[in-house]
This record gives C-alpha cells, sequence and structure tokens, in this order.
C-alpha cells in the first residue's frame, strides 16, 4: 500500500509528458536521434513541450510523429 501524501509511480505509457530517457525507452530511438530531431522546427513544435528550462515530449505526438516518420532506412 502507498505511504499517505505519496504520489504513486505512473507507468511510462501512461504519462502525458515524458522525459529525454523515458521517449528514448519507450519509442526505441536512441537520445542522441532525439536530440537531433529536436533540432527541426516541425518536429520541435508539434512534439516538445518546454517548462521552465526543462524539455518534456509529449507521448501521444511522439508516436504520432515516429507512425508518419519516413527516415533512411
Amino acid at each position: 500500500m502507498a505511504e499517505e501524501g505519496r504520489v504513486a509511480d505512473v507507468p511510462v505509457y501512461r504519462k502525458i509528458l515524458l522525459t529525454l530517457e523515458e521517449a528514448s525507452a519507450l519509442s526505441g530511438v536512441g537520445v542522441n536521434r532525439l536530440r537531433e530531431l529536436s533540432h527541426d522546427p516541425d518536429f520541435a513544435s508539434e512534439v516538445i513541450c518546454l517548462i521552465g528550462r526543462r524539455r518534456y515530449y509529449r507521448r501521444r505526438r511522439l508516436e504520432e510523429y515516429l507512425d508518419g516518420f519516413r527516415g533512411v532506412v
């Protein structure tokens, strides 16, 4: 049973915003590749959310972006 006042850990697949490491683990895309993609204005405006100085990835938008991605195979 969880301690009172403590928020239970939320599984990554249920989170709305992901850290770089969580986005990498969920998508299977490497951390360095996600950093490279963050320089693409289309990707950044759709997928990345800045809160203060921290960068988060919108899980659903990341999934949608990767579903439609036609990168080099």
